[in-house]
């Protein structure tokens, strides 16, 4: 979410407020507005709030228009749509009574942008290793041990990427192994409804020693092996 500076979108004039003290009242629909006030701007109240009130003559106001930064649009977070801009700048009676108000609405459009998935669940798994000669054993990556978010997409849009794959033992995909996304990107992705559907597995081959493993991982919206990383545990416990 990006915040807007208003700075050169406010433009007026009065012919005979002079150097008389003007009130300025700004309010938006949905956010809020940040105002650091500059010399002459006094009397401010409701920063950072949906409604902000303050004062002062043409020359401060003018300033504090124009000044970047002086008065910022704060959107909600993850809020995209319409709102309204209202806008009242009174004369105060400056000059002469009775005092005069001028007022504009200003609709604008808040544009979503794409959020990255946020973690909400890392534990890992553990599983313990069969009594030889048992064979392999296969567990499950369920969602209560791996997932992310996104208020953007859905599950089946989240794309998980294998950087690097367990040092033993082998993840698959509806019973396709997963590769390392440099060996083959095309077989290296999943994704969290695949999780979610309890398609993932990790087999373990019990004839190998217990030795705990690693599973690393890009989480975004496209198969990607260049981004922040994340590491799932494997923990495997000796019977």
């Amino acid at each position: 979410d990006t915040n807007f500076s208003l700075n050169g979108r406010v433009v007026f004039t009065d012919v005979d407020a002079l150097t008389g003290q003007m009130a300025v009242t700004m309010s938006v629909t949905t956010g809020t507005l940040d105002v650091t006030a500059v010399t002459g701007v006094t009397g401010l109240t409701g920063d950072n709030s949906a409604l902000v009130r303050f004062a002062g003559n043409q020359t401060a106001l003018r300033s504090q228009f124009s000044t970047v930064n002086g008065i910022v649009y704060r959107g909600i977070t993850d809020f995209s749509g319409n709102g309204t801009l209202g806008m009242q700048i009174g004369d105060q009676g400056n000059t002469p009574a009775p005092a005069l108000v001028g007022q504009q609405t200003t609709p604008f459009t808040v544009t979503a942008v794409n959020d990255a998935p946020t973690l909400g669940v890392n534990t890992g798994i553990t599983i313990t290793q069969a009594v030889a000669p048992a064979g392999p054993v296969t567990t499950t990556l369920t969602n209560a041990s791996l997932t992310f978010n996104d208020v953007d997409n859905s599950a089946a849009e989240i794309v998980y990427t294998v950087v690097a794959t367990p040092a033993v033992g082998v993840v698959q995909l509806s019973g396709v192994n997963r590769a390392a996304c440099a060996v083959n990107l095309a077989t290296a992705t999943f994704t969290q409804e695949d999780i979610n559907q309890n398609r993932m597995r990790y087999i373990f081959n019990s004839a190998v020693r217990p030795i705990d493993g690693t599973l690393t991982l890009v989480v975004g919206n496209v198969a990607s092996c260049a981004a922040a990383q994340v590491t799932y545990p494997i923990r495997v416990r000796a019977p």
